[in-house]
């Protein structure tokens, strides 16, 4: 038996750069996010010659002994991976995802990654973290029909907070705020909170990018990959001010990429937010709903917090996660 384990992740400025071939337009691109301990979870059994999947989840069960079978339903994306590893035997694959769907926390990537970092072990196929990332993403666009991004399979692979450069001869993973006591000062200033909203991410990027080479979102583009850089030595310098700041700027720049990336329910909470003392928010993922990232001076924290639920939000606990993913192998069931 092998289980896996990934982390989701709060993305923070950069968003959309991560997209090929969009940094390859704009000469590299970077991406700043947040691994936190809200972990995809992956159990793989050999078991018999059949192919069976039990979502925890969803509590969806199926069984087949042909993976095509699946491919268009539920587990099109998981089904798509095992037929790529190509186990020589059947298993049984049980699967949980810690939050809601369409939550803009990347929450299917970091499944994806579990499931492969579990089959690349089953398998004895020997990739190294970053083809598992690669195969993954081309996966995962298989899947969805639509450009994809690559900033959540680094966060769910290697966790952590990162700026992840997307240059021309490859990606290149920077860690940001090594030190525990620096990120626990950054991880007591944020605040998580579910909009109640979902959004389906593959929509909004496929809007954004056909914007950028209509040449409608180009400078818009330009300006979130300068609020990246920003955000990135502020963060380096523990500007937890300036890093505020540019998230609210990162939000502004994100919010004229295309429509329907704010909702009146977005809004609304993000004004209730700043009114309760937040600094400053924005959605996570693409937009359009899931979930909201707020920083706030920690004596504030309690007062915004209770002013959302009080108005439906769920405000979700976490910690960050410097780990990623994570394997481990068992002879137990």
């Amino acid at each position: 038996m092998i289980e896996a384990f990934a982390p989701v992740r709060i993305d923070l400025a950069g968003g959309t750069l991560d997209i090929y071939p969009l940094y390859i337009f704009e000469h590299g691109g970077i991406t700043i996010n947040l691994a936190i301990n809200l972990l995809s979870y992956v159990k793989v059994i050999p078991s018999g010659k059949t192919l069976k999947f039990y979502s925890e989840d969803m509590d969806i069960k199926v069984e087949t002994d042909n993976p095509d079978s699946l491919l268009e339903g539920d587990f099109d994306l998981l089904a798509r991976t095992v037929k790529f590893y190509k186990p020589s035997r059947g298993l049984e694959i049980i699967t949980r995802n810690p939050i809601p769907k369409g939550s803009g926390l990347g929450a299917s990537s970091s499944l994806l990654m579990a499931l492969s970092g579990a089959l690349n072990k089953l398998t004895e196929k020997g990739y190294d973290r970053k083809e598992i990332i690669h195969i993954g993403a081309n996966i995962e666009a298989q899947s969805i029909k639509i450009p994809t991004g690559k900033q959540d399979y680094y966060a769910a692979i290697y966790g952590g907070l990162n700026a992840i450069w997307f240059n021309m001869d490859g990606v290149e993973i920077e860690p940001l705020l090594k030190d525990e006591k620096d990120l626990k000062e950054f991880e007591k200033r944020l605040i998580l909170t579910y909009t109640g909203e979902s959004r389906f991410s593959g929509t909004n990027n496929w809007e954004m990018m056909k914007r950028y080479i209509d040449g409608h979102a180009v400078q818009n583009m330009r300006n979130i990959k300068k609020t990246a850089e920003k955000m990135r030595i502020s963060i380096i310098n523990k500007d937890f001010n300036g890093i505020a700041s540019l998230l609210a700027e990162e939000w502004e720049n994100r919010k004229s990429l295309a429509c329907g990336v704010t909702t009146d329910r977005i809004d609304f909470l993000m004004n209730l937010a700043r009114s309760a003392g937040a600094l400053a928010s924005k959605i996570c993922g693409a937009g359009g709903g899931g979930c909201m990232v707020t920083i706030t001076e920690p004596e504030n924290k309690k007062t915004i917090i209770s002013a959302l639920e009080n108005r439906g939000a769920k405000v979700m606990d976490f910690s960050i996660n410097k780990e990623g993913l994570r394997v481990i192998e068992s002879n137990d069931k």
